[in-house]
């Protein structure tokens, strides 16, 4: 009996370190479209998107690439984006001000991991010809089990009002 439980607790303590261990959400991802589920006007503009990761233990960077359509039926492509975002994991937020083409962009990060899911938030704020304007992102990433399928769920709130999309990534 007392063999059997101390087998019980070895067994036990293998199975909670396996669960506990930390996903490593670094690569190169593709989007995949037809699996993803976003906003019919993001989905028609888009022509492509690679999502790059580098994690440590501290942290994550995130430099997004995106091939877009820059007009209608036959309109040249541009790409857009190849900016990078740093995410602490210590729950403390990371302040940046970068310029953009529509002047003075301040972008506040934060990031945690948390049951097996990166959980961010990016809030930025810009001023326009209507005045300030704020965006708060909100996105939980989750691995596949064999660590090939990267789905992130995002929720996006402006004054437009609030967005609900999944995206899903396969490594490249």
């Amino acid at each position: 009996m007392k063999k059997s439980l101390i087998l019980l607790g070895i067994v036990g303590l293998f199975s909670l370190g396996a669960f506990a261990q930390t996903p490593n959400f670094s690569g190169e991802w593709m989007l995949d479209k037809a699996k993803s589920k976003m906003d019919e006007r993001q989905s028609a503009s888009m022509e492509s998107q690679t999502l790059t990761a580098v994690q440590t233990d501290k942290e994550i960077k995130i430099t997004v690439t995106t091939k877009q359509k820059s007009g209608g039926m036959g309109a040249n492509q541009v790409d857009l984006g190849g900016s990078t975002n740093t995410y602490t994991f210590d729950g403390k937020e990371a302040t940046v001000e970068s310029d953009s083409g529509i002047g003075k962009v301040l972008s506040r990060f934060k990031g945690e991991l948390s049951e097996g899911k990166l959980k961010l938030q990016s809030i930025r704020t810009f001023n326009t010809a209507m005045g300030d304007v704020s965006v708060t992102t909100r996105e939980s990433w989750g691995l596949s089990a064999d660590g090939k399928i990267l789905t992130i769920k995002r929720e996006s709130e402006s004054q437009r009002g609030k967005l609900e999309s999944e995206w899903v990534y396969a490594r490249k």
